[in-house]
């Protein structure tokens, strides 16, 4: 089974992770859109903060 993109996340987009399975990870971000990312596609930023 081939995923699906349901969006993009863009450079500074607030998301929330709350699920990992091995190196992905289920996102939601601000707008309430939900699906995985490959956490070798993210970048850490250094003004990281909890949510």
């Amino acid at each position: 089974m081939t995923p699906t993109a349901v969006g993009v996340l863009r450079r500074g987009e607030p998301f929330t992770a709350s699920v990992t399975d091995g190196a992905w990870l289920h996102v939601t971000t601000a707008s309430g859109i939900t699906g995985w990312v490959d956490d070798g596609d993210l970048r850490r930023d250094d003004g990281l903060r909890p949510n």
